[in-house]
Order: C-alpha cells, then sequence, then structure tokens
C-alpha cells in the first residue's frame, strides 16, 4: 500500500540488549524511515483520576513488507507512539486486494 501523497513516519525497532544493575531490560533502538504511509489520528480520550491523563489511538497503515512488532515504536509528525496490540495484514472483503498492514498505535501523556 503506497499513498501518493503520503507521509514519512520512522520505525523505532526495540530489541532487549541487556540487563541494569535492578534487572530491568535494556533496549538497543534502530531506526528506519518508511515513505508514502497513511496515518488516521483517531480518537483521543481523557482520564481523571488524581491526575489528567490523555490517551491517544491513532491509526497507522504501511507498505505490507515493513515487518512490525508488539515492541516496536512510531514517530509520527514528531510524535512518539507505542504499538498497540497485533499487527495486522489488511485484505479487501470484496475484491482479495491485499495493499498492505495496519498498525494501531497508542500514546499515554500525563
Amino acid at each position: 500500500m503506497l499513498f501518493a501523497a503520503g507521509i514519512t513516519v520512522t520505525l523505532i525497532s526495540r530489541t532487549v540488549n541487556g540487563t541494569d544493575a535492578d534487572g530491568n531490560d535494556v533496549w538497543a533502538e534502530t531506526t528506519t524511515d518508511i515513505k508514502r504511509c497513511a496515518f488516521d489520528p483517531g480518537a483521543s480520550s481523557e482520564v481523571l483520576q488524581g491526575r489528567d491523563t490523555v490517551i491517544t489511538q491513532p491509526t497507522l497503515y504501511l507498505p505490507r513488507a515493513v515487518a512490525v512488532t508488539p515492541t516496536d515504536q512510531f514517530v509520527v509528525n514528531g510524535r512518539r507512539y507505542d504499538v498497540d496490540g497485533s499487527v495486522d495484514p489488511y485484505t479487501n472483503p470484496f475484491t482479495g486486494w491485499s495493499p498492505g498492514t495496519v498498525v494501531r498505535l497508542m500514546e499515554v501523556t500525563g
């Protein structure tokens, strides 16, 4: 799926590279720019329970050849998002056309 007027996003591939002194995972990151993608800003919700938290859940549409894992992140329009859940290929139910991959994202602030 290549969108003629699509945007360029940055895939941040994350892998565990070891542990720190407290036993927490240490992540190594590599970045890859992906061109001609589509971005749906989606919805956001506000949670008010002792602090002001905003959860944003956009959707990203990528070319099929891009490999994405649930631990990866994306930078879109200067904002960094986590991959939220599974990454799924898209197939049109009417034509069988399989243009690419759908990635649900999440950003939590506050």
